[in-house]
Parts: C-alpha cells; sequence; structure tokens
C-alpha cells in the first residue's frame, strides 16, 4: 500500500511537471504574441516609422 501511495504520488509528479513544462511554453507564447505588436508599435513610434 506504501509503495502504491509513492508510485501514484511520482506519477502524478511527473506528469504534473511536464502539464508546467508546456503550460508554461504556452503562456510564453501566448504572452509573445499578445505584446510583440504593442511592442512593435512602440518601436516604429519611437523611430518616427522608419521600421
Amino acid at each position: 500500500m506504501k509503495n502504491m501511495r509513492i508510485s501514484y504520488f511520482h506519477t502524478l509528479l511527473n506528469s504534473s511537471t511536464i502539464y508546467l513544462k508546456n503550460g508554461f511554453f504556452l503562456f510564453c507564447m501566448w504572452v509573445g504574441g499578445y505584446i510583440f505588436p504593442f511592442f512593435y508599435s512602440f518601436l516604429s513610434y519611437v523611430s518616427d516609422g522608419y521600421i
């Protein structure tokens, strides 16, 4: 019973780690896609539309 609980916890930990890595990657992509247009327009505004 103790081993079963430990293995269950280990599996849960592994799956949550994988989920967190994928979630972090997706979150970075989402944040990048959300911020990039504002950053680009800010850069073009600062350089007076030379970009």
